[in-house]
C-alpha cells in the first residue's frame, strides 16, 4: 500500500494566498534526490501569478540560482530536471521514467531558490512573500506540534548550540574570534528575535546567503546542515505529507489556457464524473464546480480514450498468443448493449481491458456457431482500428498541412 502511494503524486496544501505545491518521489534516487517538486508551481507562488514561459524563466535565473546551487554542494546542471519535451528535444529519444511532463527541480533545489528570492528579490514584496513561502514550506514537510512550532532537529535549540558548534568545526577555524564566528553570531541574534521556530529557522536559511555570508565557511557548512535535514525529512514524511487527491486542496494553476491545465488534476474530475455516474456530461460537471478549462472538458474524456487506446496496441502490437474473453451488458445512461473485452498476453503475463464497444442494431444479428462469432469480432476490432488509423492520419495531415498545400492539392485533384 504504501509503495503505491509512493509512486503517485501528491500536493503539498500551504494555505493562505499560496496554492498547493506539486510533488513527486522517486525511490530508486538517494534519499536526498529522491522527491522533486514541479518548478512551474513554485515559480508561480514566488511571483504570486502565473509565469506563463518556464524555460525563459531558468535561462534567465540560472546565474543566481547557480551561486545557491554551488553554496549547497550540489550540482547546478541536475538540480532541474527536463520535462518530457525539453528531454526529447534535447536526446531525441523515449525519456526515463523519472521525466514528467513539466520541468521538476530537486527538494534541495527548491529550497535554494525561495531562499534565493528572499533575499535578493527586487522588490519589498517579492522577498517578503517568498520568506513566507519558506516559512509555510517548512511547517508542511518538517511537520507542526500543534501551535505550529519546527520540531525534532530544526528546533531553535538544535540550531544555536550544535550545529553552531558543528559549522565552526567544519570550518576548520575561519572568522576566528574570542566569541566565536562573527558571520555566525549575527545570523543567530537576528533570527532568535522571532518567537515561531518556522521563522527563526527560515530567516537562518536567507541570512546564510548573503553576500558576506556566502564568503564564511562556517556559514556555508550551517546552511548545508539545515537544507539536508529539511529534505531528509521530506523524504522519509513524503508518504503522509499533503495528499494525492487534488481536488481535496486548491490545486489550480494561476492561469486558465489549456497549456497549463494539470494532467493529473483532469484524471480525478474524470474519475469523479464516472464515480458520480456523469462521464457523459463531464462538462456540465466541471462548470458546476467552476473549475478552470470546463468550456473544453468534454474532450477531456476522448484524449484520454484516445491515449489509452494507442498505449494498449503499442503494449499488444507483438503478441503473438492472445486469450480474450468477452461479454456483454447493458451499461451507461441511457443504457446501451455495450461489449465489455478482457485481454491477456499468454507470453508476456500482461493483461488489460480493451476499450468498451456500444453494439450496433446489426450487431445483435449473431452467428449461430462459434467460427462466426469468431469472425465477427475480428471483423468488429479490425474495423475499428481502421478508422483510428485513418483518423490519426488525418490529424497529422491537418497539423503538418499548411492553407497552400491544401489548395494546391485541390487544384491537382481537379
Amino acid at each position: 500500500m504504501e509503495d503505491a502511494r509512493l509512486q503517485q503524486p501528491r500536493w503539498l496544501p500551504l494555505g493562505k494566498d499560496f496554492r498547493a505545491l506539486k510533488m513527486h518521489f522517486h525511490a530508486s534516487q538517494p534519499p536526498d534526490l529522491q522527491v522533486k517538486f514541479e518548478l512551474r508551481r513554485v515559480l508561480d507562488e514566488l511571483k504570486g501569478e502565473a509565469v506563463m514561459h518556464t524555460n525563459t524563466c531558468i535561462k534567465k535565473c540560472r546565474y543566481g540560482w547557480g551561486k545557491i546551487f554551488s553554496m549547497f554542494g550540489g550540482d547546478p546542471n541536475s538540480a532541474i530536471v527536463h520535462s518530457s519535451k525539453a528531454w526529447l528535444s534535447l536526446h531525441k529519444s523515449h525519456p526515463p521514467s523519472h521525466i514528467r511532463c513539466e520541468y521538476q527541480v530537486e527538494g534541495w533545489a527548491t529550497l535554494c531558490i525561495i531562499a534565493h528570492q528572499a533575499g535578493f528579490g527586487r522588490a519589498d514584496r517579492t522577498r517578503s512573500r517568498a520568506l513566507e513561502l519558506l516559512k509555510l514550506l517548512l511547517r508542511a514537510v518538517v511537520g507542526s506540534a500543534g501551535d505550529g512550532d519546527v520540531v525534532d532537529a530544526l528546533s531553535p535549540c538544535e540550531l544555536s548550540a550544535a550545529a553552531r558548534h558543528k559549522a565552526e568545526e567544519c570550518a576548520g577555524g575561519q572568522c576566528a574570534h574570542k566569541h566565536g564566528c562573527q558571520h555566525l553570531h549575527k545570523i543567530f541574534s537576528d533570527a532568535m528575535v522571532n518567537r515561531d521556530s518556522a521563522t527563526v529557522v527560515a530567516k537562518i536559511i536567507v541570512s546564510c546567503t548573503r553576500q558576506e555570508n556566502m564568503r564564511c565557511a562556517a556559514a556555508v557548512v550551517l546552511f548545508q546542515d539545515v537544507i539536508s535535514k529539511i529534505v531528509i525529512k521530506l523524504s522519509e514524511n513524503f508518504a503522509i505529507i499533503g495528499t494525492s487527491d487534488p481536488l481535496a486542496v486548491d490545486a489550480q494553476l494561476r492561469a486558465q489556457k489549456k497549456r497549463r491545465l494539470d494532467p493529473e488534476w483532469m484524471a480525478a474530475l474524470l474519475h469523479l464524473a464516472i464515480h458520480e455516474k456523469k462521464a457523459k456530461s463531464i462538462k456540465s460537471l466541471c462548470q458546476a464546480r467552476g473549475e478552470p478549462g470546463a468550456h473544453n472538458s468534454s474532450r477531456w474524456l476522448a484524449n484520454e480514450t484516445a491515449a489509452y487506446q494507442w498505449s494498449l496496441w503499442g503494449s499488444f502490437e507483438n503478441t503473438q498468443s492472445l486469450a480474450v474473453a468477452f461479454d456483454a451488458s447493458r451499461v451507461g445512461m441511457p443504457r446501451e448493449e455495450t461489449l465489455i473485452i478482457a485481454a491477456y498476453d499468454v507470453e508476456n503475463d500482461r493483461a488489460a481491458w480493451f476499450i468498451p464497444q456500444v453494439l450496433k442494431d446489426d450487431s445483435f444479428d449473431m452467428p449461430a456457431d462459434i467460427d462466426g462469432v469468431r469472425a465477427k469480432f475480428l471483423a468488429t476490432v479490425d474495423s475499428e482500428i481502421t478508422k483510428a488509423l485513418l483518423l490519426n492520419k488525418q490529424n497529422n495531415g491537418r497539423k503538418n498541412s499548411t492553407t497552400k498545400d491544401i489548395k494546391q492539392n485541390e487544384k491537382s485533384s481537379t
